[in-house]
């Protein structure tokens, strides 16, 4: 499971919550959390701001990078 989503999860926040918070779709919280899109600098920023940096731009493209290796496997 993803920092930024056990960070969601741990708070009771649904995906629909967080994506209001941020200004962006559901389906793009589902696909940051399972490493499908690589966010823009800004979205990574606002995530940090978001969580106060319990979830860094580190951990989301550590996500994004372990799921483009299994998808290659």
């Amino acid at each position: 499971m993803s920092k930024f989503r056990s960070w969601r999860s741990a708070r009771q926040l649904s995906q629909g919550e967080v994506a209001a918070m941020l200004g962006i779709s559901v389906a793009s919280i589902c696909r940051i959390e399972t490493g499908q899109q690589w966010p823009t600098f800004e979205l990574m920023h606002d995530i940090e701001q978001l969580t106060k940096r319990q979830v860094t731009a580190g951990d989301i493209l550590k996500t994004c990078i372990e799921a483009k290796s299994a998808a290659t496997v």
